[in-house]
Protein backbone atom coordinates (compact mmCIF):
# COMPACT_ATOMS: atom_id res chain seq x y z
CA UNK A 1 0.00 0.00 0.00
CA UNK A 2 2.98 2.42 0.82
CA UNK A 3 4.83 2.02 -2.18
CA UNK A 4 1.55 2.49 -4.29
CA UNK A 5 1.45 6.02 -2.58
CA UNK A 6 5.02 6.88 -2.83
CA UNK A 7 4.97 5.86 -6.97
CA UNK A 8 1.85 8.54 -6.95
CA UNK A 9 3.80 11.01 -4.67
CA UNK A 10 6.77 11.11 -7.14
CA UNK A 11 4.44 11.10 -9.88
CA UNK A 12 2.64 14.09 -8.49
CA UNK A 13 6.18 15.53 -7.91
CA UNK A 14 7.30 14.68 -11.50
CA UNK A 15 4.12 16.92 -12.60
CA UNK A 16 4.70 19.79 -10.16
CA UNK A 17 8.39 19.80 -11.72
CA UNK A 18 6.18 20.29 -15.41
CA UNK A 19 4.62 23.37 -13.78
CA UNK A 20 7.32 25.27 -12.09
CA UNK A 21 9.96 24.34 -14.74
CA UNK A 22 12.83 21.66 -14.68
CA UNK A 23 16.61 23.56 -14.07
CA UNK A 24 18.35 23.22 -17.57
CA UNK A 25 21.80 22.86 -18.19
CA UNK A 26 24.38 25.39 -17.13
CA UNK A 27 26.63 26.49 -19.79
CA UNK A 28 30.17 25.20 -17.38
CA UNK A 29 28.84 21.56 -18.27
CA UNK A 30 28.11 20.91 -14.71
CA UNK A 31 26.13 18.41 -14.79
CA UNK A 32 26.24 16.42 -11.32
CA UNK A 33 23.38 16.95 -8.93
CA UNK A 34 24.07 17.58 -5.30
CA UNK A 35 24.55 14.80 -2.41
CA UNK A 36 20.83 14.06 -1.68
CA UNK A 37 19.59 16.08 1.43
CA UNK A 38 18.42 13.99 4.39
CA UNK A 39 15.74 14.82 6.55
CA UNK A 40 15.60 14.37 10.24
CA UNK A 41 12.33 12.37 11.63
CA UNK A 42 11.12 12.91 15.12
CA UNK A 43 13.88 11.41 17.02
CA UNK A 44 12.17 12.47 20.12
CA UNK A 45 10.94 15.34 22.62
CA UNK A 46 12.77 17.38 25.32
CA UNK A 47 12.45 15.86 28.39
CA UNK A 48 12.65 12.36 27.20
CA UNK A 49 14.82 9.38 28.95
CA UNK A 50 15.64 6.52 27.62
CA UNK A 51 15.13 2.87 29.61
CA UNK A 52 18.49 3.87 32.10
CA UNK A 53 17.18 6.89 32.58
CA UNK A 54 19.77 8.61 30.83
CA UNK A 55 18.96 11.65 28.92
CA UNK A 56 18.57 11.40 25.03
CA UNK A 57 20.23 12.54 22.47
CA UNK A 58 19.57 14.60 18.97
CA UNK A 59 20.86 14.21 15.56
CA UNK A 60 24.37 16.23 16.61
CA UNK A 61 24.60 13.55 19.97
CA UNK A 62 23.86 16.46 22.35
CA UNK A 63 21.41 16.27 24.41
CA UNK A 64 17.65 15.94 22.95
CA UNK A 65 15.95 19.89 22.59
CA UNK A 66 13.73 21.64 20.57
CA UNK A 67 17.29 22.87 18.02
CA UNK A 68 18.00 18.57 17.40
CA UNK A 69 14.87 16.62 17.69
CA UNK A 70 13.97 16.24 13.71
CA UNK A 71 10.50 17.45 12.59
CA UNK A 72 8.22 18.31 15.39
CA UNK A 73 5.72 21.08 16.26
CA UNK A 74 6.83 24.36 17.77
CA UNK A 75 4.52 27.08 20.28
CA UNK A 76 4.39 29.77 18.38
CA UNK A 77 1.53 28.29 16.50
CA UNK A 78 -0.16 25.73 14.43
CA UNK A 79 3.26 25.18 12.74
CA UNK A 80 5.78 22.54 11.73
CA UNK A 81 9.55 22.46 11.90
CA UNK A 82 11.45 20.36 9.45
CA UNK A 83 15.07 19.79 10.19
CA UNK A 84 17.44 18.17 7.82
CA UNK A 85 21.27 17.22 8.14
CA UNK A 86 24.08 19.54 7.02
CA UNK A 87 24.23 20.10 3.57
CA UNK A 88 27.51 18.44 1.90
CA UNK A 89 27.74 20.48 -1.01
CA UNK A 90 29.61 24.03 -1.21
CA UNK A 91 27.84 25.29 -4.53
CA UNK A 92 24.08 25.01 -3.32
CA UNK A 93 22.11 27.82 -4.61
CA UNK A 94 18.23 27.54 -2.89
CA UNK A 95 15.79 24.51 -2.14
CA UNK A 96 12.34 24.35 -2.37
CA UNK A 97 10.20 22.73 0.18
CA UNK A 98 7.55 20.64 -0.60
CA UNK A 99 4.04 19.36 1.59
CA UNK A 100 1.67 16.94 1.44
CA UNK A 101 -1.24 15.21 3.68
CA UNK A 102 -2.54 11.65 3.80
CA UNK A 103 -6.49 10.38 4.21
CA UNK A 104 -8.56 7.60 3.25
CA UNK A 105 -8.63 8.53 0.12
CA UNK A 106 -4.65 8.86 -0.37
CA UNK A 107 -2.54 11.44 -0.60
CA UNK A 108 -3.75 14.97 -1.00
CA UNK A 109 -2.67 18.44 -1.58
CA UNK A 110 0.66 17.99 -2.70
CA UNK A 111 1.86 21.51 -2.86
CA UNK A 112 5.31 23.52 -3.36
CA UNK A 113 5.14 25.88 -0.30
CA UNK A 114 8.57 27.70 -0.21
CA UNK A 115 12.17 28.45 -2.09
CA UNK A 116 15.23 28.88 0.52
CA UNK A 117 18.33 30.56 -0.28
CA UNK A 118 20.94 32.60 1.42
CA UNK A 119 23.45 30.10 3.11
CA UNK A 120 22.28 26.77 3.26
CA UNK A 121 25.07 25.21 4.42
CA UNK A 122 24.16 26.93 7.87
CA UNK A 123 21.35 26.30 8.03
CA UNK A 124 19.17 23.24 8.81
CA UNK A 125 15.76 23.62 9.44
CA UNK A 126 12.62 25.66 7.84
CA UNK A 127 9.05 25.89 9.79
CA UNK A 128 6.03 25.99 7.97
CA UNK A 129 4.85 28.85 8.96
CA UNK A 130 1.94 29.05 6.10
CA UNK A 131 -0.03 25.64 7.52
CA UNK A 132 -2.41 27.25 9.10
CA UNK A 133 -3.06 29.82 6.35
CA UNK A 134 -5.00 27.31 4.35
CA UNK A 135 -8.47 26.35 4.00
CA UNK A 136 -7.73 23.08 5.27
CA UNK A 137 -7.60 22.58 9.01
CA UNK A 138 -3.81 22.43 9.77
CA UNK A 139 -4.64 19.87 13.22
CA UNK A 140 -5.30 16.78 13.68
CA UNK A 141 -3.81 15.47 10.43
CA UNK A 142 -0.56 13.50 9.22
CA UNK A 143 1.73 16.27 7.49
CA UNK A 144 4.60 15.52 5.03
CA UNK A 145 7.57 17.19 3.83
CA UNK A 146 10.22 16.83 1.60
CA UNK A 147 12.82 19.01 -0.19
CA UNK A 148 14.62 20.01 -3.55
CA UNK A 149 17.82 21.06 -3.13
CA UNK A 150 19.59 23.28 -5.90
CA UNK A 151 22.95 23.88 -7.37
CA UNK A 152 24.66 27.08 -9.08
CA UNK A 153 24.58 25.15 -11.99
CA UNK A 154 20.49 23.96 -12.06
CA UNK A 155 20.84 20.20 -11.18
CA UNK A 156 18.90 19.01 -8.29
CA UNK A 157 18.44 16.26 -6.09
CA UNK A 158 15.62 15.29 -3.98
CA UNK A 159 15.10 14.37 -0.09
CA UNK A 160 13.40 11.33 1.60
CA UNK A 161 10.02 12.30 2.87
CA UNK A 162 9.46 12.76 6.70
CA UNK A 163 5.84 13.16 8.53
CA UNK A 164 4.27 14.32 11.90
CA UNK A 165 0.51 14.32 13.21
CA UNK A 166 0.03 17.63 14.36
CA UNK A 167 -2.39 17.28 17.43
CA UNK A 168 -4.15 20.73 18.75
CA UNK A 169 -2.91 22.68 21.11
CA UNK A 170 -3.41 22.69 25.04
CA UNK A 171 -3.89 25.99 26.27
CA UNK A 172 -2.71 26.78 29.59
CA UNK A 173 -5.30 28.72 32.24
CA UNK A 174 -3.24 29.12 35.34
CA UNK A 175 -0.40 30.53 35.65
CA UNK A 176 -1.46 33.79 33.49
CA UNK A 177 0.92 34.98 31.16
CA UNK A 178 3.57 37.70 32.84
CA UNK A 179 1.86 36.63 36.29
CA UNK A 180 3.67 37.46 39.69
CA UNK A 181 3.84 34.33 42.00
CA UNK A 182 4.49 35.32 45.50
CA UNK A 183 5.21 32.15 46.98
CA UNK A 184 6.94 29.23 45.13
CA UNK A 185 4.38 26.62 46.52
CA UNK A 186 1.46 28.52 45.36
CA UNK A 187 1.97 27.61 41.68
CA UNK A 188 -0.09 25.74 40.19
CA UNK A 189 -0.14 24.58 36.71
CA UNK A 190 -3.50 23.96 34.55
CA UNK A 191 -4.56 23.51 31.08
CA UNK A 192 -6.67 22.28 28.70
CA UNK A 193 -7.20 18.80 27.62
CA UNK A 194 -7.17 17.68 23.78
CA UNK A 195 -7.94 14.72 21.66
CA UNK A 196 -5.58 11.76 21.10
CA UNK A 197 -3.19 12.13 23.74
CA UNK A 198 -1.66 9.87 25.71
CA UNK A 199 0.44 12.29 28.00
CA UNK A 200 0.77 16.13 28.40
CA UNK A 201 4.65 17.10 29.33
CA UNK A 202 4.46 20.45 31.49
CA UNK A 203 8.09 21.81 30.77
CA UNK A 204 9.58 24.75 32.51
CA UNK A 205 12.31 27.25 31.25
CA UNK A 206 14.70 29.56 32.94
CA UNK A 207 14.87 33.28 31.11
CA UNK A 208 17.17 32.11 29.22
CA UNK A 209 14.89 29.94 27.45
CA UNK A 210 17.10 26.62 29.16
CA UNK A 211 15.54 23.45 30.21
CA UNK A 212 14.87 23.59 34.19
CA UNK A 213 12.42 20.42 34.89
CA UNK A 214 9.58 18.71 33.29
CA UNK A 215 6.41 16.45 34.76
CA UNK A 216 4.72 13.70 32.82
CA UNK A 217 1.14 13.94 33.39
CA UNK A 218 -1.00 10.88 31.85
CA UNK A 219 -4.02 11.48 29.76
CA UNK A 220 -7.46 12.23 31.91
CA UNK A 221 -10.66 12.46 31.45
CA UNK A 222 -10.67 15.83 33.71
CA UNK A 223 -11.42 19.24 32.14
CA UNK A 224 -8.72 20.59 33.34
CA UNK A 225 -5.76 18.58 34.29
CA UNK A 226 -3.88 19.82 37.12
CA UNK A 227 -0.19 19.92 38.38
CA UNK A 228 0.67 21.29 41.70
CA UNK A 229 4.49 22.81 41.80
CA UNK A 230 4.28 22.06 45.71
CA UNK A 231 4.27 18.71 45.72
CA UNK A 232 7.51 18.21 43.44
CA UNK A 233 10.69 17.96 44.05
CA UNK A 234 12.04 20.77 42.42
CA UNK A 235 11.78 24.43 44.19
CA UNK A 236 12.21 27.37 41.93
CA UNK A 237 13.76 30.13 43.48
CA UNK A 238 13.13 33.45 42.62
CA UNK A 239 13.29 34.57 39.01
CA UNK A 240 11.63 34.17 35.52
CA UNK A 241 10.36 31.72 34.10
CA UNK A 242 8.23 29.79 30.69
CA UNK A 243 6.06 26.97 31.06
CA UNK A 244 4.13 24.99 27.93
CA UNK A 245 2.43 22.22 28.30
CA UNK A 246 3.36 19.25 25.22
CA UNK A 247 0.78 17.11 24.37
CA UNK A 248 2.02 14.18 22.57
CA UNK A 249 0.76 10.42 21.53
CA UNK A 250 3.45 8.09 22.62
CA UNK A 251 4.47 5.03 20.28
CA UNK A 252 2.94 6.12 16.89
CA UNK A 253 4.82 6.64 13.49
CA UNK A 254 5.07 9.23 12.05
CA UNK A 255 5.16 11.26 15.57
CA UNK A 256 1.88 13.18 16.76
CA UNK A 257 2.15 15.97 19.25
CA UNK A 258 1.65 19.50 19.73
CA UNK A 259 2.87 22.63 21.91
CA UNK A 260 1.10 25.17 24.02
CA UNK A 261 1.82 28.56 23.19
CA UNK A 262 4.62 29.82 25.88
CA UNK A 263 3.49 31.22 29.45
CA UNK A 264 5.88 33.50 30.82
CA UNK A 265 5.61 33.73 35.22
CA UNK A 266 7.53 35.40 37.81
CA UNK A 267 8.50 34.22 41.49
CA UNK A 268 9.12 36.88 43.84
Amino acid sequence: MINSKKILLFLCFGFLLFLFGCAGDSAGGDHTPPIKPLLIPHIGNLGDKDQNNNWVSGFDEQKLSDENNGIDAVDDADWIRLMWYPLKDHDLDYLRVYRFYEDYSGIQGLTLIDSVSGNLNLNNSYTDRSLDQGSIPAVDKTWYYFIELFDTSGNSSVSDTVGYHLLRKPVILSPENNGYIHNGEDLVFKWTIVPNVTIYRLIIFNEDMLYVWHYDFPFSFEDFPEVNFSNTESPLLPGTYYCRVDALTEDVNPASGSESNLIRFIIQ
